[in-house]
């Protein structure tokens, strides 16, 4: 399944979210997913780079939104 965060495209979808990690949230939740399991997602890693930080406060904000 081809998944954008921008503009759709012909065979590709945006069903939501920012990052890959996030994004994949999304499209389960588009397809039915009672629940998910988020392993090696660490949104309060302190050894990433502040951009990387930035796109995790984002991620976790986007996943939360999904309400599993």
């Amino acid at each position: 399944i081809g998944s954008t965060q921008s503009a759709p495209l012909k065979n590709v979808h945006n069903f939501g979210g920012f990052t890959d990690g996030d994004r994949c949230v999304f499209i389960a939740k588009e397809f039915g997913a009672e629940s998910i399991a988020l392993i090696g997602f660490d949104f309060e890693d302190s050894n990433v780079s502040e951009v990387k930080q930035k796109k995790l406060q984002w991620a976790k904000k986007l996943i939360m939104m999904c309400e599993f």
